[in-house]
């Protein structure tokens, strides 16, 4: 993760539905200089550091849409 902010109110009424969340800027390991501005899940804000190693987990929206989402890395056993 590059960097990250916590949004605690929306800018637009059309956010709201998302309530709090967590704004992130990821940089691809393979791709230096690339960077997707997306939503951190299964995270708490005390929990995020600038270099966390996120993985992509996919959200569908509905037939047409699905979202790239991060969340942390967790320890593969």
């Amino acid at each position: 993760m590059y960097t990250w902010t916590y949004v605690r109110r929306p800018l637009s009424p059309l956010f709201a539905i998302l309530g709090p969340h967590i704004v992130a800027l990821v940089e691809f390991d393979k791709t230096p200089g690339i960077y997707l501005v997306t939503n951190l899940v299964d995270c708490q804000p005390e929990e995020v550091y600038i270099g966390m190693p996120l993985e992509v987990v996919f959200q569908r929206i509905n037939d047409k849409l699905t979202m790239p989402l991060f969340k942390p890395q967790r320890p593969r056993h």
